[in-house]
């Protein structure tokens, strides 16, 4: 099975919610000061000056997700980044490991970090000690397989070995 990952528009839109409901706390909780001490402005400013570099790291994440091919073997994930430019919409690719413009897939452990049954955070993590990959999958870039994809995930968490544990 093969399900296609790219930039989800959603999940922007939710950051930005959640960006926007802070900033407004933050507006209305300053509104609300009567004979305030001054050091309380300095923590305004210091909530404020937070908010603005969780925006800008929120942003920087949302932007470095990958886009690409998540693909189950039966015994091991792998996932194929896309090689061309920005694709709005992704195309199936060739399974066949043979080809030489397509990168060798790696075998990947898939930790699911939050099922929200629409969409789901999972981290890839290298079997051979690679740098981890997040990546955000929704039901609206492949309906049809999103059944099949969640149920996959599901069980092949539990049969892969935790964390730090050796493969038997």
């Amino acid at each position: 099975m093969q399900y296609p990952v790219s930039s989800d528009p959603a999940l922007a839109a939710g950051l930005l919610l959640l960006g926007m409901t802070l900033a407004c706390v933050l507006a209305s909780w300053r509104l609300g000061w009567q004979n305030a001490p001054d050091w309380l402005g300095v923590v305004w400013a210091a909530a404020w000056a937070w908010l603005l570099l969780m925006a800008w790291r929120g942003w920087r994440w949302y932007r470095s997700l990958p886009q690409g091919w998540l693909h189950w073997t039966g015994e091991h994930w792998s996932f194929r980044p896309l090689t061309t430019g920005y694709s709005s919409r992704l195309q199936p690719v060739a399974l066949d490991d043979s080809e030489p413009e397509q990168p060798r897939s790696q075998a990947w452990q898939c930790r699911i970090a939050l099922d929200l049954q629409w969409g789901m955070l999972v981290r890839l993590q290298g079997v051979p000690r690679a740098p981890a990959q997040w990546l955000w999958l929704r039901n609206a870039m492949a309906p049809a397989d999103w059944a099949l994809l969640r149920a996959v995930l599901h069980w092949s968490q539990r049969s892969q070995p935790a964390d730090g544990e050796a493969r038997r």
